[in-house]
């Protein structure tokens, strides 16, 4: 259920970051930008939701969260 709530969280906000950006820009996401907003959000939604019980692995698990999503949403905006 944990990792459901960080992975959505992490989705939600990679989307909502290049939701601002300029139509090129949309059709050209930033990998590093995915995996960082995906790392950062996932960290935050772990502390909320289990209270910092392990930081690192909330922050790898949103990476790989926004990698995924950046690997199936190049490209098609």
């Amino acid at each position: 259920m944990n990792n459901a709530i960080k992975g959505a969280a992490a989705g939600a906000a990679v989307n909502a970051v290049n939701g601002t950006r300029s139509r090129y820009h949309k059709k050209h996401r930033n990998l590093g930008q995915d995996v960082g907003v995906g790392g950062a959000t996932s960290t935050v939604t772990g502390a909320v939701t289990r209270g910092r019980k392990d930081t690192l692995g909330d922050a790898v698990d949103g990476a790989v969260a926004g990698a995924v999503i950046h690997l199936l949403t190049n490209g098609k905006n």
